[in-house]
């Protein structure tokens, strides 16, 4: 198991900064996930500590070791690509035992660790099959496998569920996550997806314009995040203007609201920001408490079979509401409502 640290690592292409003062200390064991939108930096992030690319500044280290001007076949990491890179030339077992080929280990020795991380990922007897005979999900663990059979420090994986069918995927995260821990490896996941960074991830570290925004347990990224950028981006929230006052409550267009405030905003005198999101809100005809609620009009209902979306406005903020499935709602599109608030809710600095 491999701590990983970075140090004002920054990464400059020209003028161009794709990593700024970046400083991470990572545990050892854990999934962590690099999640941020297309051309936030995440994948610059991972090349970095793959050793693809090389820091313009900064120092990244494994454990105690200074690995920052290391190539990347010297600091022994298994990496998975988008498009798994494998050999179509060999079959199953020589493309898992490519890199003990290349050390010159005997053919048995190949074989036999070939045929142990087939039945560590559940693909055994498939040892001797062409490329051309196995399924995307079959390809996408026998990349996997190549990628432990030199028992790296760190495990890193790019976007690799990205390729495969929505139903493909969910089970493909969990096949991950019982092998991590199975295993024990250190390992990284880029991903743009939040939900797959949300149900795998002990450690997720958000990214956004080359800049870390957050970096937490999933929950905590969801609950209590601590920017603007990270409760938009992870999950659906209204975000409310207004001021957070030391008793607790918020002040939002010229009314006091009781939520119970919770976060880091200074209060009484700074601009902040309240977090509100979809199953923390309930509509009813009439609230009775007007400081815990705050009157809407229904804008659109959708049933997704699941549950039901209720999407409601009150001048330019929008509120999306979760509703049961299989029961009438008792209201229609284009009624006036009263949005009930919860006890408590993260507030930010705006």
């Amino acid at each position: 198991m491999t701590n990983l640290t970075l140090e004002n690592v920054w990464k400059r292409f020209g003028s161009f900064d794709a990593l700024k003062h970046v400083n991470l200390d990572l545990p050892s064991g854990k999934m962590i996930t690099f999640l941020g939108p297309s051309g936030s930096g995440k994948s610059t992030l991972f090349r970095l500590v793959a050793g693809l690319d090389s820091a313009s500044e900064g120092v990244v280290r494994f454990d105690d070791t200074d690995v920052t001007r290391m190539p990347a076949h010297q600091r022994n990491v298994g990496m998975v690509f988008q498009n798994y890179a494998l050999f179509p030339h060999l079959n199953v077992w020589e493309n898992i035992s490519y890199g003990l080929m290349l050390q010159r280990r005997p053919k048995a020795e190949r074989r036999a660790r070939a045929e142990e991380l087939l039945e560590l990922i559940k693909l055994p007897h498939i040892a001797d099959r062409t490329l051309n005979q196995l399924s995307g999900g079959q390809r996408q663990r026998v990349a996997i496998a190549r990628a432990l059979a030199m028992e790296p420090r760190l495990f890193l994986l790019d976007e690799p569920l990205s390729a495969l069918d929505a139903k493909l995927r969910e089970h493909m995260q969990n096949e991950l996550c019982d092998l991590q821990q199975t295993l024990g490896i250190t390992t990284i996941v880029v991903t743009h997806d939040q939900r797959e960074a949300m149900t795998m991830s002990d450690v997720v570290v958000v990214i956004d314009h080359g800049e870390i925004q957050q970096v937490g347990t999933p929950l905590e990224i969801y609950r209590k995040p601590s920017t603007p950028f990270v409760a938009d981006f992870v999950g659906t929230s209204t975000l409310l203007e207004g001021i957070a006052r030391q008793d607790g409550t918020f002040e939002f267009e010229g009314r006091r609201l009781n939520v119970g405030c919770i976060g880091e905003a200074e209060r009484d005198h700074t601009p902040s920001l309240l977090c509100l999101r979809p199953e923390q809100l309930a509509l009813r005809t009439q609230s009775d408490d007007p400081s815990h609620a705050i009157p809407v009009e229904v804008r659109l209902i959708r049933d997704l079979g699941s549950e039901i979306e209720v999407t409601a406005s009150f001048g330019k903020y929008e509120f999306l509401v979760k509703e049961p499935s299989g029961h009438s709602l008792g209201y229609s599109e284009g009624d006036r409502l009263d949005l009930l608030l919860p006890d408590h809710a993260h507030v930010m600095r705006a």
